[in-house]
């Protein structure tokens, strides 16, 4: 069973701030996945979504340090290092992005720093992707988020890569294409 509050403290935790978080029924498996990857600690050879899932009771209750130690036969402090190695890597600016997405304070910034009237430079994507787009007749945020799917799919050789790229793009902006 997931706790939804472990995760919730987690990304608190991450982010270091006070923030807002909100979570859909599959965030807990993107985060997972994205725990997972990280791989496991040197010496204990626990991997790292372990250890946190543990801490932060994502998949149960939460075990204090002293029972993550008799646990995996480590000290406290050896507990204690580990988390700050795993906090250490998931506070670098590539991973907190990542964690970002479910703060609701953060899409809200980026919602007033973006004008819709903006070009779609403004968006983070591919060049690629940016002069499909500009060839299709689309130059800015507004005309993008008013376009469907299957309107970009249409634009040729527009591919489902491609989409997903300007769906990425448009997420990280708080925005999303017309259902």
């Amino acid at each position: 069973m997931r706790n939804i509050s472990g995760y919730a403290d987690l990304i608190l935790t991450i982010l270091n701030r006070p923030a807002t978080i909100l979570l859909d029924n599959n965030d807990p498996d993107k985060i997972d996945e994205f725990l997972k990857s990280l791989g496991e600690g040197p010496k204990s050879g626990r991997s790292y979504f372990e250890i946190l899932d543990l801490k932060f009771g994502l998949t149960g209750r939460r075990f204090k340090q002293k029972e993550i130690a008799e646990k995996y036969c480590i000290s406290i402090p050896g507990v204690k290092k580990q988390i700050d190695i795993i906090m250490k890597q998931l506070r670098h600016p590539r991973k907190t992005k990542f964690f970002l997405q479910f703060s609701v304070d953060h899409m809200e910034e980026l919602k007033k720093e973006l004008n819709l009237t903006d070009s779609i430079k403004r968006l983070h994507m591919l060049k690629r992707t940016y002069l499909f787009l500009k060839r299709g007749g689309i130059n800015t945020i507004k005309e993008l988020i008013e376009k469907t799917e299957r309107d970009l799919l249409i634009l040729k050789p527009f591919s489902k890569k491609d989409l997903k790229e300007v769906k990425e793009a448009l997420k990280e902006k708080g925005l999303k294409l017309k259902e």
